[in-house]
């Protein structure tokens, strides 16, 4: 018995050893395959000429109920702006429908012209919704491209009233806050949105919310820099709160100076304070995650390295 379990002590051991040369080996460029982006255009709809509600395209129809992940408001002027990153397609007609997400009737639809392409080739469109829409309920704006390959690629938000809604000042905020939280100077501004308690000080990145104390919000020793910055989200808004989301890429060295790259989302929820321009920070949630590398060793001393991660994974 003893026999037996050294000669399976040994292949484990050998295992183990042959797994780590194959893990931490680098790869040459050669067999190295980058990731690559979308293909298909990718739509933005613009508030006060920021980008807002990245969109991206779906062949053929999809069943809209089912998309929910943005919201745009409906200024008190019906006018709706956006822009297409066209990427590799040509696009040769625009069109778009507006429809009830309660029966999914058509309220509306039609053609779109006067594209204007600019110098870094990306289209701006817009168009005025005829209908009047009512307030408080839920519609679906479908935008409809056609491109010279003969594909119908269609791209879904949500549509409600926005008018009375000053949403440049909520978006101004998401931008700030989030390039505050890269700047440890910030710590003392950023507190006066906190709501830190005990329970948020754990030094956790991957589970940072409103609770969390200022070095943690603020990444702690990681020295993080924007690498991209995403268009926030519109989740959800009202006349008294908007909730958004920003997903972005910011970038960091680790303990041998290798470069490493994190996939971060924040979520904010938000209100004006009542008679002011002031925002007040209602609730705050950021997730964080190690984008892997092939190229860089993932064995350490201290054991197979994850990236950010829950320090209550077992294995």
């Amino acid at each position: 018995a003893i026999r037996v379990f050294l000669i399976l002590l040994v292949i484990f051991v050998a295992g183990v050893i042959v797994f780590s040369l194959q893990i931490n080996r680098r790869q040459e460029p050669e067999n190295t395959e980058e990731a690559t982006g979308p293909t298909l255009p990718v739509v933005f709809m613009e508030i006060d000429g920021m980008d807002v509600n990245e969109m991206f395209g779906v062949r053929g129809n999809l069943q809209e109920t089912s998309e929910r992940d943005s919201v745009t408001p409906l200024p008190s002027s019906k006018k709706l702006s956006f822009r297409i990153d066209p990427k590799e397609s040509e696009i040769t007609g625009v069109s778009y429908e507006i429809s009830s997400i309660a029966d999914e009737s058509l309220v509306e639809n039609g053609e779109i012209t006067g594209q204007k392409t600019g110098e870094d080739g990306s289209v701006t469109a817009s168009f005025t919704a005829n209908s009047n829409l009512r307030s408080g309920q839920e519609y679906m704006l479908c935008i409809d491209l056609k491109l010279k390959s003969g594909d119908d690629v269609r791209y879904y938000t949500r549509l409600v009233q926005g008018s009375g809604i000053d949403f440049s000042g909520y978006l101004k905020f998401v931008s700030d806050f989030g390039t505050m939280c890269l700047d440890k100077n910030n710590q003392d501004t950023l507190a006066g949105y906190l709501e830190t308690d005990d329970s948020g000080t754990s030094g956790d990145f991957t589970d940072v919310d409103i609770t969390s104390d200022t070095d943690t919000v603020t990444w702690g020793d990681l020295a993080p820099s924007m690498v991209t910055e995403a268009a926030p989200v519109i989740c959800e808004c009202n006349t008294t709160t908007v909730s958004m989301e920003a997903d972005y890429i910011i970038s960091s060295k680790d303990s041998e100076g290798q470069t490493e790259y994190y996939k971060v989302k924040d979520f904010y929820r938000m209100k004006y304070a009542d008679g002011t321009t002031n925002i007040s920070l209602l609730n705050f949630k950021r997730t964080a995650a190690l984008i892997f590398d092939s190229s860089l060793p993932v064995l350490t001393d201290s054991g197979l390295l994850l990236g950010v991660q829950d320090s209550s994974i077992s294995y």
